[in-house]
C-alpha cells in the first residue's frame, strides 16, 4: 500500500512541475487539462491514506483485542498520580503551567494535554464556588485560592 502512495507523491510532483512548465509557457489549455489530471491524483491519494489509515485503526484495534485486559505480574499498571490529586490541586498545577488566568476550556485542554488523568469541565465551576465559600468563611486560610479571572470591564471576579 505504501509503495501506491509514494507512486502517487512521485505522480503528483511530475504534474505539478507540468502544470508550471505548461503555465510558464503560455499554453493554457494543456495546464487545464494537467491541472484537471492533478486534481483527480491529488483524491486518489486521499483515498489511499485514507483506506491506510482505516488498515492502521483495524490492526491497533486487533492487538488491542489480543492484549491482556489486567496487567501481568511481570509488568506494573501505567501510573496515572493526575487522578489522585484533587481537582483543585489539578487546577492549580495547570494554572500554574500556564502562567495566567485561563477560561475553563483551556484549563481542561492543557491539563488533558500534560498530565494523566482527565479534568472535567463541569467541575471547575463547583470548585471555583466551593473556593469562593470557603474564602468567605475564613478569609486567607489557605496559601492560595482558585478564583475566577477579573473581568476587564469593572475590575470584578
Amino acid at each position: 500500500m505504501t509503495e501506491a502512495i509514494e507512486a502517487l507523491e512521485r505522480r503528483l510532483e511530475n504534474l505539478r512541475a507540468e502544470v508550471r512548465r505548461a503555465v510558464a509557457g503560455g499554453d493554457r489549455d494543456r495546464a487545464r487539462g494537467l491541472r484537471a489530471e492533478l486534481r483527480h491524483a491529488e483524491r486518489l491519494w486521499d483515498d489511499s491514506l485514507a483506506r491506510l489509515e482505516a488498515e492502521s485503526d483495524t490492526m491497533v484495534e486487533r492487538a488491542a483485542q489480543a492484549a491482556p485486559t489486567a496487567p501481568t505480574a511481570g509488568r506494573a499498571a501505567p501510573a496515572r498520580t493526575g487522578a489522585l490529586l484533587p481537582a483543585r490541586e489539578q487546577v492549580h498545577q495547570t494554572l500554574t503551567l500556564l502562567g495566567a488566568p485561563a477560561a475553563p476550556r483551556l484549563i481542561v485542554a492543557v491539563h488533558d494535554a500534560f498530565y494523566a488523568g482527565r479534568l472535567a469541565g463541569a467541575r471547575l465551576t463547583s470548585l471555583r464556588r466551593d473556593e469562593e465559600r470557603s474564602f468567605r468563611s475564613a478569609p486567607y486560610a489557605r496559601p492560595y485560592y482558585l478564583c475566577a479571572a477579573l473581568a476587564a470591564d469593572l475590575l470584578a471576579p
